[in-house]
């Protein structure tokens, strides 16, 4: 079998990790093809396989794989005629929890940054405008000859430089984000005051070491890989998939420091951020920050709710939230420990919080986002 598919970033390696779970379980012999330039494929040129499951590839390679009778099952949403189903992730979704996020921090525009010649990246930039003009915006959309990397910025900083601000940005995924970010360091444009940086895949070591730390939106590309490898088994085996395109959710918005905008001219409000975020970890509330602060509870609730949008409480909860994600995502800590560590004395109470926000209960979350 065939996996045609780039694994330089996270999303490409859970895609794969997904496939070669269920390979195994098949007793499967997989091949991996990451490059499809024209020497590569000559080089494949007469080997032969049962099946392919190919990510974004050149029409070249679909060709040469349909020449030689092998069944294709593409993960990404791009159509393929040549292929017999695709699972993917849902753009529409994830364009909408982009958009969403993007506004809720106060960008009042917006921009879309894709790879040039990248029919996915295109579809991507398509929704998240269709979701932009609902909201009675227009999303300008740039397409970089480079996918990654800091060669030739001068044309996407230009870019960076004409929008409107403050504007948030969606790239491709996580390293076009980087890019983007590369970008705005070069032109002296300050990320989040001016622009804000969202990227796609969550690739906790990229976006944890950018400067800010990237906030992007995390992919069941995993479960993608696996739902690919499942259907094209399914089709191998003489029957027809009960549904050929499947589109599954994305699975949370992370948040960090690329689109955290909340930066107030109320001094007060500021100094009542600070106080909520260092004391996070304990069991605090609105009337413990107003008499550190030493302002009456009402006058400081007013002017939080009125600069920030938001209750004191419901930021302190956000962020918390925040927090206790991460660390199910990256750590096997107890749930009694991530519990104490987000200000509650009671685990009971933790979960309903993070049930309440999510749907999900933190076990749940911990499964979906583990590292395979």
């Amino acid at each position: 079998m065939a996996v045609c598919i780039d694994t330089r970033d996270g999303p490409g390696r859970d895609r794969l990790a997904g496939v070669y779970k269920f390979a195994m379980q098949q007793n499967w012999q997989l091949s991996l093809i990451r490059q499809d330039d024209d020497l590569h494929l000559r080089l494949l040129h007469g080997t032969r396989f049962d099946g392919a499951i190919t990510f974004d590839r050149r029409a070249a390679l679909y060709q040469m794989l349909h020449t030689q009778g092998t069944v294709c099952i593409e993960a990404s949403a791009t159509p393929l005629p040549l292929a017999r189903g695709a699972v993917f992730v849902d753009d529409d979704h994830i364009s909408r929890l982009a958009h969403d996020h993007l506004a809720a921090a106060g960008f009042e525009h917006f921009a879309y940054c894709g790879v040039r010649e990248a029919p996915v990246s295109d579809l991507r930039g398509e929704r998240f405008a269709a979701h932009a003009r609902r909201s009675q915006s227009e999303a300008a959309v740039f397409r970089d000859n480079y996918g990654d990397g800091q060669a030739d910025l001068g044309g996407l900083t230009a870019w960076v430089k004409r929008l409107p601000k403050p504007v948030g940005i969606l790239a491709f995924d996580d390293r076009m984000a980087m890019r983007v970010m590369a970008a705005c360091h070069q032109g002296k444009i300050a990320i989040p005051t001016e622009v804000g940086v969202l990227g796609l895949g969550n690739d906790e070591l990229l976006c944890e070491l950018t400067e800010p730390a990237l906030s992007s939106v995390a992919l069941p590309t995993h479960e993608v890989g696996r739902r690919a490898a499942e259907m094209l088994a399914e089709v191998l085996d003489g029957h027809s998939p009960r549904h050929s395109r499947v589109a599954l959710p994305p699975l949370d918005m992370v948040v960090r420091a690329s689109t955290d905008r909340i930066r107030s001219t109320d001094e007060v409000v500021n100094r009542a951020i600070e106080y909520l975020r260092a004391h996070a970890h304990t069991p605090i509330g609105t009337t413990q920050v107003a008499q550190t602060l030493a302002i009456a509870r009402r006058t400081l609730e007013r002017r939080f709710q009125n600069d920030t949008g938001k209750t004191l409480h419901a930021f302190l909860t956000e962020y918390r939230l925040h927090r206790a994600k991460r660390t199910l995502r990256q750590f096997d800590t107890p749930l009694e420990e991530i519990a104490r560590a987000s200000g509650y004395s009671a685990v009971s109470a933790f979960i309903r919080m993070f049930e309440q926000a999510t749907g999900l209960h933190p076990r749940d979350y911990r499964r979906a986002h583990a590292k395979r």
